[in-house]
């Protein structure tokens, strides 16, 4: 026992006598006594090994001659954990970062990923109660996928979180939300997400939900393929908080995001690597958002300037609606290559700007090493190139409307969105 140095467990297999009974034992005492511990065990089928959980005081897991068997009484009832084991004999199960493995006879080994959740007591929750449990370490690795033709599957990378949701529970309002060290919200996983990302469960029961230690994504235009990745960025190293959000009420437990072992960043690096993805995120967002409101308002101009002529002045406003919205548009498709439907599309129309940054973005996230001299300088061009390109979409959203908006005479306007919560000039 992990808990107490007096108390010990022990099988023992006596099928060479003919004994096909399952025998397990249990002493509190230094081996003076011992006490069987079979009670739900099927009969006949014989014990191989017994392991004490090292979290958990308690918590015992079995071996046996079809299977495996758990016990969360310290012995005195046991039940079966076969799941999608096969009938096989289980020869040695071992307790290690969590999870559980078994060694077995011809069936490969096995391993049951996870199991926070019995150490925190999943089977004393209540059909009616919800639970969120505090969820174990998470690297910042890749598990990758099965090789070579295997059928075993690797756990989810990143964060894997459980949670109990009670009887009852609404299945399209579940959120989890992930929260940093400052407690700002960066991420969000909901049972009714958005379109393009997963949604996590949200029926009552136990549920798992895995993060994958990313910020939300960006808010790209859909249906467009960019040269780079506009999901969210890799977060560092450090303490975490997961919230669980049900029907107005909200449960937090926190956790650690490790860094991968063979990785030897120092924290300098590490927040060096975090404020370059900050910038290029950042400035990816505010291109979109920009390109979105060049699109807005040339459609807007279009609007007015096919019912041109129900206003005065109206082959001026024809003309003049036509060259705003031909400028609109050409800057639009500077920022945003609204042709990029593939990753073959590139070889006939031109990156836009974004993917400039996209791309940069993909060389520094998740490279696992500091960040380079080049992509300092490639930094520090793009945000001068981004200098001149941000002056002539303030002339166009500025001076270029207004005088369009004077030409009106008041009798028709375009509407601007507000520029002080869609700015490009947003600070990172």
């Amino acid at each position: 026992s992990p808990f107490d140095a007096g108390t010990a467990y022990m099988t023992y297999d006596g099928y060479k006598w003919s004994d096909w009974a399952p025998h397990i034992y249990r002493t509190t005492d230094y081996g003076r006594s011992w006490t069987p511990l079979v009670n739900g065990i099927r009969a006949g089928d014989q014990a191989r090994v017994v392991r004490a959980d090292p979290a958990r005081k308690g918590l015992l897991f079995a071996g046996t001659e079809t299977g495996a068997y758990l016990s969360v009484d310290d012995g005195a009832h046991w039940e079966s954990l076969q799941a999608n084991l096969p009938p096989v004999p289980v020869t040695d199960l071992a307790v290690r970062h969590g999870d559980l493995i078994a060694s077995t006879e011809g069936r490969a080994f096995w391993i049951l990923d996870d199991v926070s959740p019995l150490e925190q007591g999943a089977e004393k929750v209540a059909a009616g109660e919800t639970k969120l449990f505090a969820p174990r370490d998470a690297f910042l690795t890749e598990w990758g996928g099965a090789r070579g033709g295997a059928v075993g599957a690797n756990p989810p990378s990143g964060a894997i979180i459980y949670y109990h949701l009670a009887k009852g529970t609404d299945s399209t309002a579940v959120k989890l939300e992930i929260l940093d060290a400052a407690n700002s919200v960066i991420r969000t996983l909901q049972s009714k997400p958005k379109p393009g990302e997963t949604a996590i469960p949200g029926t009552p029961g136990l549920q798992r939900a895995s993060w994958d230690l990313r910020t939300d994504a960006l808010k790209a235009p859909k249906g467009l393929s960019f040269f780079g990745s506009t999901s969210g960025y890799l977060v560092a190293p450090g303490r975490y908080t997961v919230r669980l959000v049900v029907a107005g009420k909200s449960y937090t437990a926190p956790f650690t995001v490790k860094q991968d072992p063979r990785v030897t960043l120092t924290d300098a690096q590490v927040a060096e690597e975090q404020r370059v993805m900050r910038t290029i995120h950042g400035r990816v967002a505010a291109i979109f958002r920009d390109a979105k409101r060049l699109d807005d308002v040339r459609d807007q101009v279009k609007a007015i300037v096919a019912h041109a002529a129900d206003l005065p002045k109206s082959d001026s406003v024809s003309a003049a609606g036509k060259q705003l919205a031909a400028r609109l548009d050409s800057m639009s498709v500077l920022l945003v290559q609204p042709k990029h439907t593939n990753g073959q599309d590139i070889i006939n129309f031109p990156n836009g700007v974004v993917d400039q940054w996209a791309y940069l973005a993909g060389q520094v996230d998740g490279s696992y090493m500091p960040v380079t001299t080049g992509v300092t300088k490639r930094l520090a061009d793009l945000e001068s190139q981004w200098s001149a390109v941000q002056a002539r979409i303030d002339s166009l959203l500025g001076p270029q409307v207004a005088g369009f908006n004077a030409l009106l005479g008041g009798r028709a306007g375009v509407i601007v969105p507000d520029r002080n919560s869609t700015s490009a000039r947003t600070s990172y």
